[in-house]
């Protein structure tokens, strides 16, 4: 028969190893991607288009 053995671990000793932060970083800074109001185009016209898709297929495969 196989057997675990497990070593109980309490959350207030683990506190003293979590390392703090050294520096912080600004959302402004920290902010990845594009900021401009292209990528809401994309975004937009990307979900149209697969919902236009989608009723397409739909509509051609239950045509008589």
């Amino acid at each position: 028969m196989c057997g675990f053995d497990f070593v109980e671990t309490n959350v207030s000793d683990q506190s003293s190893v979590t390392p703090k932060a050294l520096f912080e970083i600004s959302s402004d800074d920290a902010r990845q991607g594009d900021q401009s109001q292209s990528t809401l185009y994309v975004l937009g016209f990307g979900l149209a288009g697969a919902i236009l898709g989608n009723a397409l297929v739909r509509v051609f495969l239950s045509w008589p």
